[in-house]
């Protein structure tokens, strides 16, 4: 490896780091609000209580909207008090950086849309959320993310975010399960990663230690993903090398030092099945 390529790779690296230190998922605003709430006694860490109360103050994230939620319910109202009184409250300003995404959930998924969510299946969405954070399985966590997309206008791309929310908001938070890079629009763009021969977020991690002797910031797949986002849109110095185009077999065969393959002539190839000793030692 070149001394340039692998100065690509420290400074990849300590991209990712900057990110987590100036924009860290746990300090967003709608993150801290959501925490807050789901941590009441009244809804006890979990999204699946009161008919999915969690999953709907997600979706609303408007400090306004989840005071007035609260405290309907804290009042002893139902759900359907609950979003009378969202629909009562005055209609949410979102601030660009306050909301994730703004353009997805300000233009799809609005507050009339979210409380025409039916309380049982944003319930069963919940305690599929619930479940996968306890037991920290790939098979519950694939569940939720499946569970996820029975809300209306959610589709894929919010429910990765709301699945992973849940992981983040826990206490202590929680890495998510999958090892696998997530697709959460073209700002989560694995390609300098997948250039590089690393296909999920344990070759990453591996990679940062490497790299940056840091052993502090371990990424899962949802962080990486959001700091991915962040530092794109952010247009923190140096972001496009995250975000570079995929490149070509012959690229990525000249950073790893690979030499092109051997064509031995027929004939050789044919003494050396004879002789037994045709493995894949010739392959190299």
């Amino acid at each position: 490896m070149t001394n340039a390529l692998a100065g690509d790779m420290r400074q990849a690296m300590s991209l990712l780091i900057h990110g987590d230190e100036h924009d860290n998922i746990q300090k967003r605003p709608d993150i801290c609000t959501l925490r807050t709430a789901i941590n009441e006694p009244i809804l006890g860490s979990s999204f699946s209580a009161h008919d999915g109360s969690g999953v709907f103050i997600w979706a609303l994230r408007d400090q306004g909207y989840v005071n007035a939620w609260m405290a309907a319910l804290s009042n002893g109202g139902t759900v359907e008090d609950c979003k009378r009184a969202v629909r009562d409250a005055p209609k949410a300003q979102y601030v660009r950086g306050e909301s994730w995404p703004p353009t997805f959930l300000n233009c799809v998924l609005n507050r009339d849309k979210i409380l025409d969510w039916k309380p049982q299946v944003v319930a069963r969405v919940g305690r599929a959320l619930d479940l996968a954070v306890a037991s920290g399985k790939l098979h519950d966590y694939n569940n939720a993310l499946k569970r996820a997309c029975d809300l209306p206008s959610l589709k894929a791309y919010g429910a990765a975010h709301l699945v992973r929310t849940a992981f983040v908001t826990a206490t202590p938070p929680k890495c998510i399960p999958s090892q696998e890079f997530i697709g959460m629009g073209s700002g989560a763009n694995y390609n300098f990663f997948l250039n590089r021969g690393m296909t999920n977020v344990h070759m990453v991690n591996a990679t940062m230690k490497k790299y940056t002797c840091d052993q502090q910031l371990v990424l899962d797949t949802g962080n990486l993903a959001y700091l991915l986002c962040r530092l794109k849109s952010n247009k923190v110095d140096g972001w496009e090398l995250l975000h570079e185009g995929m490149w070509s077999e012959e690229e990525k065969q000249h950073w790893r030092g690979n030499l092109p393959p051997i064509h031995y002539p027929l004939s050789l190839l044919v003494v050396i099945a004879l002789a037994g000793r045709c493995d894949d030692r010739w392959d190299q």
